[in-house]
């Protein structure tokens, strides 16, 4: 949606906040994105980081892997 600002909060283990906001401009294009990580959600602690990255370059050039976001703004492996 155009002209639109997105803000999530999630609440994690212990009480802790993660947050992302998230700016679409005039024509629904990423803006801008800003987050504040302060704890992995529960589950991400079993995941194998070589496994994620194996799974990301086997989708080749151009491939965001459902994360458009970091993608837009040229956030890569």
């Amino acid at each position: 949606m155009p002209n639109v600002t997105y803000s999530v909060i999630a609440q994690v283990d212990g009480g802790l906040r993660n947050s992302l906001t998230i700016k679409m401009d005039s024509d629904g294009h990423l803006e801008s994105a800003k987050g504040h990580i302060v704890s992995t959600l529960v589950g991400d602690s079993n995941r194998n980081g070589y496994q994620q990255r194996k799974a990301g370059w086997l989708g080749g050039p151009g491939y965001d892997g459902g994360h458009a976001a970091p993608s837009a703004l040229g956030i890569h492996r």
